[in-house]
């Protein structure tokens, strides 16, 4: 059984976006909004969880990633300004922050250099050597 590398995968889909609460009440609001326990998150967890109206209906469903300052809500791409604008309307008097967040920074930084080694070892293994070589 292989190990699972200790930092969080992120791949840019086209079909899915983020949303960045952040603020340091983030933690009580979510955890009084959503269905799943995001009192208790770490940096670099992931969680699914789903905001219901007060009938029990699904309004939304979403994963919660933990973050060292807040957490990205990953949810689908058509759907998030009406997220953002619900969520607007729970925040009342509560100390937080949100916003559209892409992840690209992270991606990018973490995965390009990545990407660039897979497409090398792709054409390797189809050409038998690289465009670099």
């Amino acid at each position: 059984m292989g190990s699972m590398s200790a930092s969080p995968f992120f791949a840019a889909l086209p079909s899915r976006a983020l949303i960045s609460v952040a603020g340091p009440d983030w933690r009580d609001f979510l955890h009084n909004l959503l269905t799943n326990d995001v009192a208790a998150l770490k940096a670099g967890e992931v969680r699914f969880a789903a905001l219901l109206t007060p009938q029990g209906r699904l309004l939304f469903d979403l994963f919660v990633i933990g973050r060292e300052d807040g957490c990205w809500l990953d949810c689908q791409a058509e759907r998030r300004a009406a997220l953002i604008q619900r969520l607007s309307i729970y925040r009342l008097r509560a100390k937080v922050e949100i916003a559209i967040a892409t992840g690209k920074k992270h991606y990018d930084k973490r995965h390009a250099l990545r990407e660039q080694q897979d497409r090398r070892e792709a054409e390797r293994a189809v050409f038998g050597r690289g465009r670099d070589d």
